[in-house]
């Protein structure tokens, strides 16, 4: 089984190059990562491509996106859920990994950006229970940064491990 790593925004670029690389080496047993993520897609871009692809359906799928794209909340989430439904379409091994805010005190608790993220981590727990991947709390060390926002080797290698446990906890 290959993971297929999924994001969206123009920023997750630089992240998810190295997140790809540091996740094939963490998993356990070590397996390809394929890294299908696109900077400066949107949830829908990704949805679209997804339905599309015809290579990586029987894979595990990792969703992970950065909202930021203006889009409203709940056409965000249906787009989430359309994502799902298509990877459900083959399989349930998919996992989708919390919004994480960013280390500068722009997106600090209390902000506004801060708490329409907290809600939007709480509806995708409360929409995918078993497939959920909660990171956000071992990001907020910006030493774990390269700018605020893209994480550096240390940030990467420990959502690499978040991965790999996760992984291994469901037997994937």
């Amino acid at each position: 089984m290959e993971l297929q790593p999924v994001t969206a925004s123009p920023t997750r670029l630089r992240l998810t190059a190295s997140l790809g690389t540091m996740l094939g080496s963490a998993l356990s047993p070590q397996r390809a990562v394929h890294n299908g993520g696109i900077g400066g897609e949107s949830a829908t871009s990704i949805r679209l491509r997804m339905v599309a692809d015809q290579v990586f359906r029987d894979r595990v799928v990792t969703i992970w996106d950065r909202k930021n794209t203006g889009m409203p909340e709940a056409e965000y989430l249906a787009e989430i859920a359309m994502m799902v439904a298509r990877v459900r379409e083959r399989h349930d091994r998919f996992i989708i990994l919390s919004d994480i805010n960013k280390t500068d005190g722009t997106e600090a608790p209390g902000t506004a950006w801060r708490t329409e993220q907290d809600h939007r981590n709480a509806a995708l727990l409360a929409a995918y229970p078993d497939n959920f991947l909660d990171v956000a709390g071992l990001l907020d060390d910006n030493s774990l940064r390269s700018d605020g926002l893209h994480l550096n080797p240390t940030g990467n290698s420990l959502v690499a491990a978040a991965i790999n446990d996760f992984l291994v906890a469901k037997g994937w």
